[in-house]
């Protein structure tokens, strides 16, 4: 993992462009776990354009392919960051269409507890897709396959215990509710660490990620 000339990381274990498929996602994850200076953090106004976001400047898939997994990470960071000019203009995006991410997918019942959070307006039943997250990760490992059209074993699928983790971090961060409280007892953060660890482990010079996790625990 490096940062680019646009200051996005980009991976090493892919030749370009798969190298920038998850850029926006994986620099906004760590913009959130770190201490970015003023500077840093500017990088994350090149993933918007006029008609929405893209996973990177220079990404061939456009805003037509902005999955939930890339605009969660990129909410939250407008949220942490007191952006609210660009947390608006996002929601509004997202409300004009339908709710839908730039490539027609719903956002998830996790995200909409963030957006929700965003406001202050979350109490313990709009933190339940928090709650049931953390009880399907732990004790049912199994999750839908959008590509498959099928219910498969995620064991392998260690993406999605990213966007949980940084969801129950906003929750420590800007008020938690008994259930968030839940959920991380039901996921320490130990457990989560693994997950992490084991999602990292096949790409170069990811230590300095993997170190500004552990520093934060939920």
């Amino acid at each position: 993992m490096y940062f680019d000339h646009h200051g996005a990381i980009a991976l090493e274990q892919s030749a370009f462009p798969g190298s920038i498929g998850d850029s926006c996602a994986e620099t906004s994850r760590y913009l959130l776990v770190s201490n970015p200076t003023f500077g840093q953090l500017a990088v994350i106004w090149k993933f918007e354009t006029p008609e929405g976001y893209v996973r990177h400047p220079e990404s061939p898939w456009r805003e037509d392919d902005f999955s939930g997994d890339q605009a969660l990470p990129l909410y939250l960071v407008f949220d942490w960051y007191g952006l609210g000019e660009e947390r608006e203009r996002f929601e509004n995006r997202l409300r004009d269409n339908g709710w839908k991410t730039g490539n027609g997918d719903y956002i998830s019942p996790l995200f909409m507890s963030a957006i929700r959070r965003a406001h202050g307006r979350q109490n313990w039943l709009t933190d339940l897709p928090i709650l049931f997250h953390a009880l399907g990760a732990r004790y049912f490992p199994y999750r839908w396959s959008d590509s498959k059209k099928t219910i498969e074993r995620n064991d392998d699928h260690t993406a999605d215990w990213l966007n949980y983790y940084h969801v129950l971090l906003q929750a420590k961060r800007r008020g938690p509710t008994w259930v968030s409280r839940l959920a991380a007892k039901i996921t320490p953060h130990s457990m989560i660490m693994e997950k992490i660890k084991s999602y990292y482990a096949i790409e170069p010079n990811h230590q300095f990620l993997i170190d500004a996790y552990q520093s934060n625990p939920i």
